[in-house]
């Protein structure tokens, strides 16, 4: 196990693991789920390494767990993954889903993984971004898979339409294609987001076990990320772990001024490092604020320009808004 270092991150693995030095990868990502330019995202180097070769740091396991501080910008560092692993030629085939708290109840939830990995899977088989960009329906999805592909996934949804007749009583089969894609030789990495909002969905809790036990006797690679009070309860000794903590002050100051970049926003050195200490860290946080200042057309020189806006934004409970916008882009 690895020190813990304040303001950066932890990493664990299993006892004796043997793993592998994590190598830095440098490829063109296609921008698909990500709401930032990879070239944009700054300080979370590290982590995307290891959350991309998890699985041959332990050949025995096949779970990592994200553990995240709230705000700590988990689900777009997740999306970041998506895109990076979409992007390697020839490489694992990455399936993002991420828990709403709005899903009615599990067997609806399962439904929209079905269709979810399915237009995920075409859309990295043929190598062809536009399929995610473009949310492809279900019927649309399966008519772009490869004649070679087509066949098993036909029978998959014919195994979902005979489960929903006994009211999805099997839900597994729901979750059943990255195990049928293994089956076929086909490598896949299932990266599952924001699990915690599994207790506001009716059976969430359960069905979430149920799903992620049927990826690990599959021994299908999983990602489960969500916020550290919930997440805990995932780990195992089998399992590996990453938390994820606030920026670092450097790379914070690093956000703050390619954030300001991109939002036309003018700072000096000080209000660069007021915000830094200010915001503590938390992407979404100095996005949202940057954003406010972009729509006023003010810059950020002085100490009482920043003074003056945070007054007005925070205090006054404006800013609120603006980061319910933002809050997706990083959360």
């Amino acid at each position: 196990m690895q020190r813990r270092v304040p303001g950066e991150t932890q990493f664990e693995s299993p006892k004796e693991s043997g793993g592998s030095e994590i190598v830095r990868m440098n490829i063109a990502v296609q921008r698909l789920l990500s709401r930032i330019d990879s070239s944009e995202f700054i300080g979370r180097e590290r982590e995307l390494d290891i959350l991309t070769r998890f699985s041959e740091l332990d050949r025995r396991a096949n779970r990592l767990v994200l553990s995240a501080e709230p705000f700590s910008g988990s689900t777009e560092l997740l999306r970041q993954l998506y895109d990076r692993l979409f992007s390697e030629e020839a490489g694992t085939i990455p399936i993002y889903f991420t828990f709403f708290a709005e899903d009615h109840d599990f067997s609806e939830l399962a439904e929209r993984f079905l269709r979810e990995s399915v237009r995920q899977f075409v859309a990295a088989r043929r190598r062809d971004g536009s399929i995610v960009k473009q949310n492809f329906g279900f019927d649309e999805s399966l008519r772009s898979a490869s004649a070679s592909d087509r066949s098993w996934l036909e029978t998959l949804t014919a195994a979902c339409d005979e489960a929903r007749k006994h009211h999805h009583s099997d839900i597994e089969t729901f979750f059943s294609l990255p195990a049928r894609a293994a089956e076929a030789g086909i490598g896949v990495m299932v990266i599952i987001d924001d699990v915690h909002q599994a207790a506001s969905v009716s059976e969430g809790k359960d069905g979430l076990l149920r799903l992620l036990r049927f990826l690990e006797v599959s021994g299908i690679p999983h990602i489960v990320g969500g916020r550290r009070r919930f997440v805990s309860r995932l780990e195992d000794d089998r399992s590996l772990k990453l938390e994820l903590n606030a920026l670092s002050f450097s790379a914070t100051t690093r956000l703050v001024d390619s954030l300001a970049s991109r939002h036309s926003v003018s700072i000096s050195a000080e209000s660069r490092d007021l915000m830094a200490v200010q915001f503590g860290g938390r992407p979404p946080l100095i996005s949202a604020f940057l954003n406010v200042a972009a729509i006023k057309g003010l810059d950020l020189l002085r100490f009482r320009d920043f003074e003056k806006l945070y007054s007005e934004e925070i205090c006054g409970g404006t800013a609120l808004r603006s980061f319910e916008l933002q809050y997706r882009d990083w959360q």
